[in-house]
Formats: structure tokens, C-alpha cells, sequence
């Protein structure tokens, strides 16, 4: 075998085992990073939420900071401790404060890190109660991937939630207190974004079909939307009289 055959057999070999070192477990590795990137970013969104707005709700209808810090405790933990086949209760939902909850936030992702670090393509496959977690599918049972796969898909789902909270918090200091009119017309833009989203004519659904003409139709309709619940809460000579929503600047 000459030198320049035996490098390219090296080389060739190499490249197969590294090919296969990076292929043994692509399924529970993807899962994995999608968890370590959700875990970082809810334990960093408790923790940048002062202590007292952690009773803060946007409206009555809406849970507090608080309680939606307590529920993606409880459900991870109840999740994470049941696949490995002793379920617990965290009991996050009767605490209140920011240290006790982010004490149970952390308690509950050293339990789900657990499970995450044993999961591996093969014991993915295992199959588990599907009641660990909802939405619960028809079937009473579904493979660890998939419940894992919904935990983070829940936990994203919440970090959505406590983000939208941690930017109300963020506004203009004493905003609520000085006109709520402002940022209920602020409400009222997004809303009518959320709304279009759901009824399948989203900006970002229009740009990817290339109908920019949509998306600009979009953006007047939300601030339409924006400016009647202001007139409406305000009055026509409101804009000279209260802060319009175009002012509030989030941190």
C-alpha cells in the first residue's frame, strides 16, 4: 500500500467513524438541545422578573406571573418524575414568592435533567402513560420521545406567555397607573396581529408568499384597530390629552 493510499484509507475511516459517532443518538440529541435552550431561557425570565411583580397580571381574567412560574414547575416535575416511574408532586402552586418559586423552577428541571441525560434513540422508543402531560392524545400510551417532546413543547408555550408578561412589567414606569387607556389600545394592535394569525393571514405567512401588499394591509388593520379603542376610551381630543400607545418604549 503506498503512502498516499494508506492517508486516503485514514482518512476515509476516520470520517466514518466520526459519521457514526455524530448519528448515534440524532433523535434524543435534538430533543435534548431544544431542552437546554427552553430551561435557560425560563430559569433567566424568572429571575429577570422583580420579585414584586411576580403578582403582577395583565388583566383579571389572567393568571399571575406567580402562577404560571408555579405551573410549568409542577407539570415538569409531575412529567419528569413519572417517566421514571415515580411520580411527585412539587406543590409549586401554593407558593407566592420569587425565591420560593424559583427554588421549585430549579427543583423541577434537576428532575427532568435527569431523565434527559439518560435518554438515549433506543430508550426513546419506550412507551409511557400519555396521561404525563397534556393535551392527552386517544392512545394510553406514547413513547418517552414523545412526551418529552411535549414537555418542551409546553414549556415554550409558557415561556411565550411569562415573556409577554416580563415586556408589560417593562413599559414606561407607572404607564398602567398614569393611562391604562394607552395600553389597552396597545393591547388592541397585537390582538388584532394574533387574531389575523389564527385566521391564517399572518405577516410573516404573507412575506413568505411573497405578498408584501398583504402585510401592509395587516398593519394598517391592527393600527385601525389600535386607534378606535383609543378614541373610544379617550375621546377625539384624547391624543392631545393622554399618552398615545407609539410612546411606550419597552426596555
Amino acid at each position: 500500500m503506498t503512502p498516499m493510499v494508506r492517508w486516503i484509507s485514514i482518512a476515509m475511516l476516520s470520517g466514518a467513524c466520526l459519521v457514526q459517532a455524530q448519528d448515534a443518538n440524532p433523535l434524543s440529541s435534538e430533543v435534548k438541545w431544544m431542552y437546554g435552550v427552553i430551561k435557560n431561557n425560563l430559569l433567566k425570565l424568572a429571575e429577570k422578573m422583580p420579585a414584586e411583580n411576580y403578582s403582577f397580571r395583565p388583566t383579571p381574567e389572567v393568571e399571575t406571573f406567580a402562577r404560571r412560574v408555579a405551573h410549568i414547575a409542577d407539570a415538569n416535575m409531575s412529567v419528569c418524575t413519572g417517566l421514571q416511574g415515580n411520580r411527585k408532586s412539587l406543590g409549586a402552586a401554593s407558593k407566592t414568592t420569587k425565591p420560593e418559586l424559583m427554588a421549585a423552577l430549579k427543583e423541577s428541571f434537576a428532575a427532568c435533567d435527569a431523565v434527559f441525560d439518560a435518554l438515549t434513540d433506543a430508550n426513546a422508543k419506550e412507551m409511557a402513560s400519555s396521561r404525563l402531560g397534556g393535551p392527552f392524545p386517544p392512545d394510553p400510551m406514547r413513547t418517552r420521545l414523545a412526551t418529552l417532546y411535549n414537555l418542551v413543547r409546553h414549556s415554550n408555550e409558557m415561556y411565550g406567555y411569562y415573556d409577554d408578561t416580563l415586556r408589560l412589567i417593562a413599559l414606561d414606569p407607572g404607564l398602567r397607573e398614569i393611562d391604562p387607556r394607552a395600553l389597552a389600545a396597545l393591547l388592541a394592535h397585537e390582538a388584532t396581529h394574533a387574531r389575523r394569525d389564527l385566521d391564517g393571514s399572518a405577516e410573516a405567512d404573507a412575506i413568505t408568499r411573497g405578498e408584501v401588499e398583504a402585510c401592509i394591509r395587516d398593519e394598517i388593520a391592527a393600527i385601525r384597530a389600535e386607534m378606535e379603542v383609543f378614541h373610544r376610551l379617550v375621546g377625539t381630543d384624547g391624543l392631545r390629552l393622554a399618552r398615545h400607545p407609539y410612546d411606550i418604549k419597552l426596555a
